[in-house]
């Protein structure tokens, strides 16, 4: 394998324009900047440096290597800085957005723990549903499901949810129970505004059904709330109904036709050299998810 010295060597005469302009960059004698150009010349079986004229160029060959090892090198430069960041004492603000029951379930539980190994980093939790639209610049953590507009955001799983048909008893006794997928369109449906279509549920398999709601929410809480009192039957995450579910207060309908788990996910805007808060973060939930 060839020297990274061999490369930087290389890197710093392209850039300089002359073996010794590169030799008094480095502060080495120019016997020694000939003879690392040599060796790596011979290492890669070509011409990088054209000598037949003074200062000299570099090769057709010694262009393009050029432009590919650059690359390389900056990002290990990157890196070298970005683990020189990680070792110092972590401080600023991070700024992190999910809604209250995502936090409650996944989040809160470890948030003492993450924020006693970084006592100068001060958090900034937003509680709310949002789109990510709707977070602005500030956001630096973003907690969600599948989520539109993401797509250019690094994520790291940190838990599975799924999604639950259910209404009260209460509900059930006066209006029926649903007996097949088909037959949700005679029901009461509390749909979730803020999805692009408020009254579409996925089942197994992928089945898509689009009800037509009786009442339109943006807020999981509300929906629950209204879901408790008889309002109709809600789709919502497990975490917003388990409780509920447990202690009868809630039933799930079509247990079996219940689409797949999902995972949940943090997004967070990816760059090789990202900040020492975020990678902190990312790294102490990824590891509390495994």
């Amino acid at each position: 394998m060839i020297a990274l010295s061999l490369i930087h060597l290389f890197i710093t005469v392209t850039e300089s324009g002359s073996f010794a302009r590169a030799a008094a960059k480095l502060d080495v004698s120019l016997p020694a900047v000939s003879g690392g150009m040599a060796r790596l010349e011979k290492a890669l079986g070509t011409r990088l440096w054209d000598r037949s004229t003074r200062p000299g160029r570099p090769t057709e060959a010694g262009l393009r290597y050029y432009e590919q090892v650059r690359e390389g090198m900056s990002l290990l430069e990157r890196a070298e800085r970005a683990l020189l960041e990680s070792r110092r004492d972590i401080h600023g603000y991070l700024h992190v957005t999910s809604n209250r029951f995502i936090a409650e379930e996944f989040l809160l539980p470890h948030l003492k723990t993450f924020s006693d190994n970084h006592p100068r980093l001060t958090l900034n939790l937003h509680l709310a549903e949002v789109l990510p639209e709707e977070t602005g610049k500030q956001t630096d953590i973003l907690f969600g499901v599948t989520l539109e507009g993401m797509a250019h955001h690094a994520q790291k799983p940190v838990g599975v949810t799924r999604h639950i048909l259910c209404a009260s008893p209460k509900f059930l006794s006066t209006s029926g129970t649903p007996a097949t997928p088909a037959s949700l369109s005679h029901f009461a449906f509390i749909g979730h505004s803020m999805r692009p279509h408020p009254g579409e549920i996925t089942l197994a398999g992928g089945q898509t059904l689009r009800l037509n709601p009786r009442l339109l929410m943006n807020d999981s809480a509300g929906i629950r709330t209204m879901a408790l009192n008889g309002a109709g039957i809600a789709w919502l995450h497990e975490y917003v109904v388990r409780d509920a579910l447990a202690d009868g207060r809630l039933v799930e309908i079509l247990p079996e036709h219940a689409r797949e788990p999902q995972t949940l996910y943090l997004y967070y805007a990816y760059d090789v050299y990202l900040q020492p808060g975020i990678r902190a973060f990312v790294d102490f939930f990824a590891e509390r998810a495994s």
